[in-house]
């Protein structure tokens, strides 16, 4: 019964520990700076990386590092190309992009266009 109650109380210490962040309003004001003009917010939840991030993404992130994840949908600007005949090569144009902050921070992690 003993162990019991204190496996619970150290479980709710470390929900709690995690629960210490930046909220979401700020999360999605941050993330902002990572998105271009016309682009909306769809959703920003936070979680572990693992639910937003494959492993190969980021391979050295722990896969239960707590993020924001703000996703955005419009016009995404991509980045263009020259080609080996020095044509511009554009790929397919995005309409979506995921911005994943570090929750208790802030701080930029990474960003996809897809």
């Amino acid at each position: 019964m003993v162990r019991a109650v204190v496996a619970l109380f150290l479980a709710g210490g470390v929900v709690s520990a995690c629960a210490v962040g930046i909220s979401r309003e700020r999360a999605i004001e941050l993330a902002t700076t990572n998105a271009g003009a016309g682009e909306t917010v769809l959703w920003a939840e936070s979680g572990p990386i693992g639910r937003f991030a494959d492993p190969w993404t980021l391979p050295e992130e722990p896969r239960d590092r707590f993020v924001w994840a703000v996703l955005y949908e419009g016009q995404v600007a991509v980045s263009c190309v020259l080609d080996a005949r020095g044509r511009s090569v554009c790929p397919p144009q995005a309409t979506r992009r995921l911005v994943v902050l570090d929750f208790r921070t802030g701080a930029f992690i990474y960003a996809e266009t897809t």
